[in-house]
């Protein structure tokens, strides 16, 4: 149903206005294209940072590390000295930003900092 102006002229639709100057509209779509890859790349870039830094937290077979830990026979010193590394790396973890925005897009951190 095409909309009258207050003069009853019929105005022109969306895809009137657009088709009419391919120019801006070619430009809107490079515009476009560029953001998307421009995201994509930033988005690769940010999980790659994840993965190298805390990749081997969220990878590794928990109850098999705690099977291999108890017949290890470490002494308690040792057993200290591992339970501060994981305190350090649970700090360091919580020390990342919870959100991220990268041009229109929000990254919530906040599921993966909990679970690591």
């Amino acid at each position: 149903r095409a909309k009258k102006d207050a003069n009853g002229a019929l105005l022109a639709t969306f895809f009137d206005a657009i088709s009419k100057d391919e120019d801006a509209t070619l430009k809107q779509i490079v515009s476009i294209d560029n953001g998307i890859t421009l995201i994509v790349e930033r988005t690769q870039t940010f999980v790659t940072f994840w993965e190298k830094t805390y990749k081997h937290v969220w990878e590794q077979d928990k109850e098999a590390y705690i099977r291999r830990y108890e017949k290890a026979k470490k002494p308690l010193s040792s057993f200290e000295s591992d339970i501060q590394k994981y305190k350090d790396l649970a700090d360091e973890v919580n020390a990342e930003d919870q959100t991220t925005n990268m041009l229109f897009l929000r990254i919530d951190c906040g599921p993966l900092r909990e679970s690591l």
